[in-house]
């Protein structure tokens, strides 16, 4: 399982980056006394930043930690992932629309049932997952005094 206050770290992380511009990692590997490489790994998920590094970098972009990790949720959140309909309006052309219906329109019935009752599922797990997420960063907030 992927690790929520991660997540949220990496998108902070990979936002400052992109909002520093070119250079951005070299500076930031200056400020906390790392390579560009190692920098480099952990912006690409080629490497996870220990507690101590992710602590170090929010700082040096003027955060605490605990703002950072807010940032990154808060920046995600935004970034949703739009409707399915939407994302498929997006995706694809008309024509291979047409073939996903043409395709979905041999199953039966009681099959067609089941892919919904799967997906239904699957939208469940999802709004679970991220309340799980909710919760994880309101107990770190408790647990460390940091709510405001």
């Amino acid at each position: 399982m992927n690790d929520p206050s991660y997540t949220f770290f990496l998108e902070a992380l990979r936002n400052k980056l992109s909002e520093s511009g070119r250079g951005g990692q070299k500076n930031l590997s200056i400020d906390i006394n790392k390579s560009p490489a190692f920098i480099s790994s952990i912006f690409n998920g080629k490497m996870k930043a220990g507690y101590d590094t992710q602590v170090l970098i929010a700082q040096a972009f003027g955060f605490t930690y605990f703002d950072f990790l807010k940032y990154g949720k808060n920046l995600l959140e935004k970034n949703e992932i739009p409707p399915v309909n939407e994302t498929i309006q997006k995706r694809l052309s008309k024509k291979n629309f047409g073939r996903i219906v043409t395709i979905l329109n041999r199953f039966p019935d009681e099959e067609l049932d089941n892919i919904g009752r799967d997906i239904e599922k699957e939208l469940e797990n999802i709004e679970l997952k991220k309340k799980l997420q909710e919760t994880l960063i309101q107990f770190s907030e408790l647990k460390n005094g940091t709510t405001g």
